[in-house]
Parts: structure tokens; C-alpha cells; sequence
């Protein structure tokens, strides 16, 4: 089912480009495929052993640091690994940012830029599922301090992508309470109606789980 939805995924974004190209199936495979496959990664699907390279991901410009940093097996976990353009472990690489577990939280991963940049949206991506932390939230660096702009409780999901209100700024930061792990962060500064539906996605993910009332279950 994982690799339906998948193809279903694929086919509906290059029915998209199609439209948006005003272009086959065939020039979007013959012209515009690069685009396709990085707007699948960006949207979360995987494509095995292709590394994001969005030049519109803020992130990639940014220079990261931790915390702190843990090793995992013989592999340090460096905070570099968020931006090295995989959102999960590849190549026998864990490409993720650990801290280290003998360190006293919070604990958190830094991207800072040269100058201030305006940004409204925000993508997380933990190890797995089972290893995300129950808690996060993203901090900017502004007026000489830390400034709260998304506090994530009660978290269940391995992938966020957080639509904020518009941001000016050269430091951003993930903040766990736990030492867990993050495969992959990434900037943007999209437009309204992007950051609207992101919203809604977010909305929606949170809500509880509802199950199904069966026949059987009032007996």
C-alpha cells in the first residue's frame, strides 16, 4: 500500500506540473523531470538514493550547529546532516543530527545565515516515528534574544511542515526537551496561500484518532 501511495503521489504532482508547464506527460518526463522529483522530496516522498538540491530551501544556505552532537554505533551524528539533503538514513549513513544523550536538554539545532532572511514556513523531519520527540518548538533569533514562533505538544508524527506568520531573521533553532534525533530541516519563503494550506495540513494531522464504530462493537 506504501508503494501505491507513493505512485499516486507521483502521479498526481506531474499532473500538476503538467498543468502548470502546460506540457505532456512526456516533455515533463523529458524536460522538467528534475523538478518533479525534487517537488516530490520536498512534499516528503522518497525516492531512493536521490538527494534533495531545492535552490528555494533557505537552509541549504545556512551554517548549522548543535547543542551538542552524539555518536551513534561509529558514526557521529553532526548537526550538518539536517541540511545534507536526505530526510532519512541512506548509503548506510544515519544522515541525521543526534545530541548527545549525556547532555542535559534542552537540546537543539541551530541554522544561522549571514544576514537576516524573511521565511514563513518551516519543515521537520524526525528519525522516525516511534523516535520523535513528544514535544519541539522553533525559535528565531530576535531583539537580542530567543523568540518562540511554534510550540509542537503531543507530537505523534514524524514530518511537520509549519506555516508561520512572516519572519525577518539570521538565527533559527529546533528545540527538544528530549535527546532525539532530526533527519532533515528546511526554509522557505512561500507564498500566503501555500503557508495556508500548510496550516490546515498541520490542523488536521493533530487531530485525534478517531476509530471507526463496527457493527460488532455495540453488542
Amino acid at each position: 500500500m506504501l508503494t501505491c501511495a507513493l505512485m499516486g503521489q507521483a502521479v498526481g504532482t506531474g499532473a500538476a506540473l503538467c498543468l502548470e508547464r502546460q506540457a505532456t506527460p512526456r516533455v515533463i518526463c523529458e524536460k522538467h523531470i528534475e523538478q518533479l522529483q525534487q517537488q516530490l522530496l520536498k512534499d516528503g516522498s522518497y525516492l531512493a538514493g536521490l538527494p534533495s538540491n531545492d535552490p528555494r530551501d533557505l537552509a541549504r544556505q545556512a551554517s548549522v550547529t548543535a547543542s551538542s552532537e552524539g555518536i551513534s554505533g561509529d558514526q557521529k551524528m553532526a548537526a550538518a546532516n539536517v541540511i545534507d539533503g536526505y530526510a532519512r538514513a541512506e548509503n548506510e549513513k544515519p544522515s541525521a543530527w543526534l545530541p548527545d544523550k549525556k547532555t542535559k536538554g534542552p537540546h537543539y539545532v541551530e541554522l544561522s545565515w549571514s544576514q537576516p532572511l524573511k521565511f514563513n514556513a518551516v519543515h521537520v523531519v524526525f528519525q522516525t516515528t516511534a523516535l520523535a520527540p513528544k514535544r519541539f518548538a522553533v525559535e528565531v533569533w530576535q531583539d537580542n534574544g530567543w523568540k518562540q514562533v511554534v510550540d509542537v505538544s503531543k507530537n505523534r508524527h514524524r514530518r511537520h511542515v509549519l506555516g508561520l506568520e512572516q519572519q525577518t531573521a539570521a538565527r533559527l533553532r529546533i528545540v527538544l526537551d528530549e535527546p532525539k534525533g532530526i533527519c532533515e530541516v528546511r526554509v522557505y519563503n512561500e507564498e500566503q496561500r501555500v503557508v495556508d494550506i500548510a496550516r490546515r495540513a498541520e490542523g488536521n494531522m493533530r487531530l485525534p484518532d478517531v476509530t471507526p464504530q463496527l457493527p460488532w462493537d455495540s453488542r
